[in-house]
């Protein structure tokens, strides 16, 4: 007997999947692992990823300036516990970083894979899944971890 299973993402993309339970164990084969989604809804679900990759890099971008500013502000007066705070938010920042928009970004790579006929069958569809996510995915990283040793520099500098 199906089960139907609703997600709401932020309001905007609104599908259903179906999955189908049987007590019975079975072999899944790989056209099952996908669920069958259409056009709008593929593509309602990747533009939620990608709001949520875009949420990420915000984020992690105001938590740096704010942090920036309590180092340039605070850190050359500050004590050591005080360093350490802020050496602990800047960590937890990069690692929020590098974490979150890995995950974003193999989500978006794993949904480029498995896009559906209709839309992968067009040009833009077929443009999309030319991008280089691994150059995205690396430089992603590169940026962020970039980001918070030059903070972590300037704690220990100050």
């Amino acid at each position: 007997m199906p089960v139907l299973v609703t997600f709401n993402e932020r309001r905007r993309a609104r599908f259903t999947l179906e999955f189908i339970s049987n007590s019975a164990p079975r072999r899944v084969l790989p056209e099952e692992r996908m669920a069958k989604l259409t056009t709008d809804q593929y593509v309602a679900a990747v533009a939620a990823r990608l709001a949520h990759l875009t949420q990420t890099y915000a984020i992690i971008f105001f938590a740096s300036i704010a942090t920036m500013f309590a180092i340039l502000a605070y850190a050359s007066s500050a004590g050591l516990a005080a360093r350490f705070a802020l050496a602990t938010i800047v960590v937890a920042n990069t690692v929020y970083g590098v974490l979150a928009t890995k995950s974003a970004l193999d989500d978006l790579k794993a949904m480029l894979a498995d896009a559906v006929d209709d839309f992968s069958g067009s040009n833009f569809g077929a443009q999309l899944k030319q991008i280089p996510t691994a150059l995205y995915t690396g430089t992603s990283f590169i940026l962020v971890l970039a980001m918070g040793v030059t903070q972590l520099w300037a704690i220990i500098s100050a």
